[in-house]
């Protein structure tokens, strides 16, 4: 160590010489010693390699590092995170929600304005003003709550499917709340914003969504009955039912006129029509009914259709004797929709029963055409009735609601067939199998008589239901019944009712026990309709025919035309006696 020491200290001497003497020999000098030890060499060149050394100094170069720091300058870059403000282009999502506020007013009605102070008012249950704002999201969800409101149309389901599937259950809950007088006046808003209360009841059917149930409903949740033994209990008679849809005409009084010129006769009520026959000047006519806007519903001979009330002129009917001329045919009435517009007719339509039985397995067919479609099937000992005698081989006949030919030859008639009809008691004989409907049968007006008269509701039942069909759209109100500013499902009916002179007690329950009980099946128009759970008798429609109601459902749906569909009805009560 000393001798290293040494040598650094003499070599620190010589490079003092070097220094002070000519620079050309001192270099050699510095060279001989940076040879021999390097760690000499470093210390020798300390004038002039410090600045190398701080060449180690880049380690303090990593406090420019903190240059970096600027670099959390870059932090701005997450400005560009707000390039994420592409997520306002979920504000095209604003746009979606215009299309929930279109389905909103529908909801609401006329007055918009009116519905979302409504709201506020009597929807403490979470709607407040602030909800209003957002009609796309907030105000479902807080209509869900107590009555459902804004669920009656398609609208929810447009706004939010899932929402609409919500409140479906919500429903049953309505009753249990006092209806709310604002939301009463609401719904008709809502409902006539989508019927038309000057049209046909069927074509304003409302349709109920799976699982909603009328107000009324929750009442039957408080019972532990069942259905079964509340309908074992009850005096339901079969059997009384009236013909719906039947097919037959039945005979009116004769109003005659004659024709005051030479005319068309048209299938609709519109000169533009197709002409279905012609009348000349003094030709003889009936007048079926006079209907709207000038037009009459005629008869004349073979032809069945509409001319102008201007054009005939009544007269008696004292020709006797006299040779009549009836208008002309221009399209035969089995292509002619007019034909059956009314199944009123001046002719006879009910004839003395000539029985038939059948001998064997024998079609039905639609005329004596051997490629004649089958419209329906007598099997042996089918019982049919004899309307006319086509021809030599084949028979018109009736058995049950198929009407077609027959071949002869596989019929016993006469004596022999009335002597079999005796014996076995013509009710309990079975009629043919159809195999296609009435409606869709050409050979359904080959003659227009049957052996049965056509039914012909009392004028009662179709007046009624037209008064009836007046109110859809009306407003539903818990214990209401006025049939303009709302009634309960009781309510309307008893009102309804009363207008007709018909006295019914006020509830639900108890109107099923006025009358005569019936099967939902054999329910005529005006006829009551009766759902119960539980046991329970909780709702009362209206059956209009066609299989629809008119009833006051819902403090969402108010009065409506719908379905019986497949719900609870236990029983109809005829309270019309026809």
């Amino acid at each position: 160590m000393k001798r290293i020491e040494l040598l650094k200290k003499t070599g620190i001497y010589f490079t003092a010489i070097a220094l002070s003497a000519v620079i050309g020999t001192a270099t050699p000098v510095m060279t001989a010693f940076a040879s021999d030890d390097s760690t000499s060499a470093a210390a020798v060149p300390a004038p002039e390699e410090p600045e190398p050394e701080p060449e180690p100094e880049p380690e303090p170069e990593p406090e420019p590092e903190p240059e970096p720091e600027p670099e959390p300058e870059p932090e701005p870059e997450p400005e560009p995170e707000p390039e994420p403000e592409p997520e306002p282009e979920p504000e095209p999502e604003p746009e979606p929600e215009p299309e929930p506020v279109d389905p909103v007013v529908p909801d609401d009605g006329d007055d918009n304005t009116s519905e979302t102070t409504d709201d506020s008012g009597d929807g403490s249950e979470g709607n407040t003003g602030t909800p209003a704002e957002d009609t796309s999201g907030t105000s479902n969800t807080s209509s869900q709550d107590g009555s459902n409101r804004g669920s009656t149309s398609n609208t929810p389901a447009k706004t939010d499917p899932t929402a609409a599937t919500t409140q479906e259950p919500v429903v049953p809950a309505a009753p249990s709340e006092a209806p709310a007088a604002d939301t009463q006046t609401n719904q008709p808003q809502q409902t006539t914003s989508t019927v038309d209360p000057t049209g046909k009841y069927k074509d304003k059917g409302t349709t109920l969504n799976p699982g909603e149930v009328p107000t009324g409903y929750d009442q039957a949740l408080n019972y532990g009955g069942n259905n079964a033994d509340l309908i074992a209990s009850q005096n339901i008679i079969s059997g009384l039912s009236i013909m719906k849809d039947d097919f037959r005409f039945f005979t009116v009084d004769k109003v005659p006129a004659v024709a005051a010129k030479e005319q068309r006769v048209y299938e609709d009520m519109d000169d533009l029509s197709r002409e279905i026959g012609l009348l000349s000047e003094k030709d003889i006519l009936y007048i079926l009914s006079e209907e709207d806007d000038g037009w009459l519903y005629i008869e004349s001979g073979t032809v069945r259709g509409f001319v102008q009330k201007d054009d005939v002129k009544k007269t008696s009917d004292s020709s006797s004797g006299q040779i009549l001329s009836f208008a002309e045919e221009i399209i035969p009435a089995s292509e002619n929709k007019a034909f059956t517009y009314k199944r009123c007719t001046t002719k006879s339509t009910v004839v003395d029963k000539a029985y038939a039985v059948a001998d064997l397995d024998t079609s039905i067919m639609e005329s004596t055409s051997e490629n004649a479609r089958e419209i329906g099937h007598l099997a042996p000992g089918n019982l049919c009735y004899v309307l006319l005698q086509a021809d030599e081989k084949w028979a018109y006949v009736e058995s049950g609601n198929v009407r077609g030919f027959v071949r002869t030859a596989n019929l016993t008639t006469g004596s022999a067939a009335k002597k079999i009809v005796q014996e076995s008691g013509e009710v309990t004989m079975t009629t043919a199998e159809e195999y296609i409907a009435p409606a869709d049968n050409d050979a359904l007006y080959y003659t227009l008589t049957s052996v049965h008269d056509g039914v012909v509701y009392s004028s009662i039942r179709s007046e009624i239901v037209e008064a009836a069909a007046k109110c859809i759209g009306n407003p539903y109100v818990w214990g209401g019944t006025s049939l303009t500013n709302g009634a309960d499902c009781s309510g309307f009916v008893q009102t309804l009712y009363s207008m007709f002179g018909y006295n019914l007690p006020r509830v639900a329950d108890a109107q099923s026990q006025y009358g005569t009980q019936i099967p939902v099946a054999d329910a005529a128009p005006g006829d009551l309709i009766f759902f119960a759970a539980n046991g329970y008798v909780y709702h009362v429609a209206m059956y209009a025919g066609d299989g629809m109601t008119i009833e006051a459902y819902s403090e969402n749906r108010g009065i409506i035309a719908t379905p019986i569909g497949n719900r609870d009805a236990v029983w109809a009560t005829r309270v019309i006696e026809d």
